[in-house]
């Protein structure tokens, strides 16, 4: 089995870093109506097909660029799913 290449996991990862401030920053150019004082602006406001696309791209996609740059390639000789098993161990024992 070959050894994974760690330098483009690692130019994959730097690219993700900003793209993930972009997507979060994106979906920030609307005002959301406070729900507390306006709630019929409020439930037009979420109901668009605007808010659909910034939330479900921006938010759920940038945080999820985030998180996978928080996690290591796997090594030599592991799947993705055995580092998670070993990270989960690892977190147990402390």
């Amino acid at each position: 089995m070959a050894a994974p290449n760690v330098g483009s996991w690692i130019r994959i990862g730097l690219w993700a870093l900003p793209l993930y401030g972009l997507l979060i920053l994106w979906t920030t150019f609307t005002h959301q109506p406070d729900l507390n004082t306006d709630f019929g602006a409020y439930a037009r406001y979420v109901s668009t097909t605007n808010y659909l696309i910034d939330h479900l791209f921006g938010s759920i996609l940038g945080v999820t660029l985030a998180n996978l740059n928080q996690r290591p390639p796997p090594c030599k000789g592991e799947t993705a799913g055995s580092n998670v098993v070993h990270e989960v161990a690892d977190r147990s024992r402390r």
